[in-house]
């Protein structure tokens, strides 16, 4: 494990086409990810902050693709 800013990752990526989410940055908003296939994924956005009612915005990025995927 390597140690980035206040987070551990793993020292070795995963296999090319396996979908890193990552939202651990200012206003990155997204709570948890659950692989269905290995295209499809829901995601689920946090609340926005003072605001637990309504998710009007998403922020995250997503790496580690294949080409076309």
């Amino acid at each position: 494990m390597t140690t980035v800013g206040n987070v551990r990752v793993p020292s070795t990526l995963p296999h090319k086409g396996n979908l890193i989410f990552d939202a651990q940055f200012e206003s990155g908003n997204l709570g948890r990810v659950d692989a269905i296939s290995k295209s499809e994924y829901d995601l689920f956005i946090r609340p926005d902050t003072c605001n637990s009612k309504y998710r009007v915005w998403f922020y995250f990025s997503v790496d580690n693709a294949e080409d076309k995927q």
